[in-house]
C-alpha cells in the first residue's frame, strides 16, 4: 500500500465501511429441496427416508425442503407435513394419530379382510377385491385441499 499512500485500515474506514450492511437477524439455513410424488401410502421419500403426508394427497406432486433439522413438505405451496429429519436409512417417519390410518381409506376395513370376503363370497371370482377397490379409490386426479387440512 506504500504506492498509494495510504494503510489498509484508511482504505477500508473510506471504501468498505461506509458499504457494509449488518448481518441478518437470523443466520441462512441451507436447506435441499426436491420434487417428488406422494406413494399409495402417503409417504414421500427423501435421502433413503420415508415421511408422511395427508392421505388425500396420494398420487399429488408435492415439493420437500429438508434442512439439517427438519424435513417439510409442500403442496402448491401450502405446507402439509413437518417433520424431524431423520438419517436411518430405509425408515418410515408417520406420527401417531396424525393421518388417517389404513383402515379408514378402506372404508374401515383392513385390504386383506376384503380380499377374504371376496372370496368366500365368489370363491371362483378371480378379481382382488383390494385391487378393486384401490381402482376406485386411488386415480390419478387433482385433490383439493381446501377445507381439509
Amino acid at each position: 500500500m506504500q504506492s498509494v499512500g495510504r494503510t489498509r485500515r484508511q482504505e477500508f474506514e473510506e471504501i468498505d465501511r461506509p458499504n457494509l450492511r449488518p448481518l441478518p437477524e437470523k443466520p441462512y439455513v441451507y436447506a435441499e429441496i426436491k420434487t417428488a410424488t406422494v406413494n399409495i401410502d402417503y409417504h414421500v421419500e427423501f435421502d433413503e427416508h420415508r415421511y408422511s403426508v395427508p392421505y388425500l394427497l396420494i398420487h399429488q406432486k408435492v415439493d420437500i425442503h429438508a434442512t439439517e433439522w427438519m424435513v417439510e413438505i409442500f403442496h402448491h405451496g401450502k405446507s402439509v407435513a413437518i417433520h424431524p429429519r431423520n438419517f436411518r436409512r430405509g425408515r418410515f417417519f408417520h406420527p401417531a394419530g396424525t393421518y388417517a390410518s389404513q383402515s379408514s381409506i378402506y372404508g374401515g376395513y383392513q385390504p386383506g379382510s376384503i380380499d377374504r370376503m371376496g372370496q368366500q363370497d365368489r370363491p371362483s371370482n378371480g378379481e382382488s377385491g383390494e385391487s378393486t377397490l384401490n381402482h376406485a379409490l386411488f386415480q390419478n386426479k387433482p385433490i383439493d385441499l381446501a377445507g381439509h387440512t
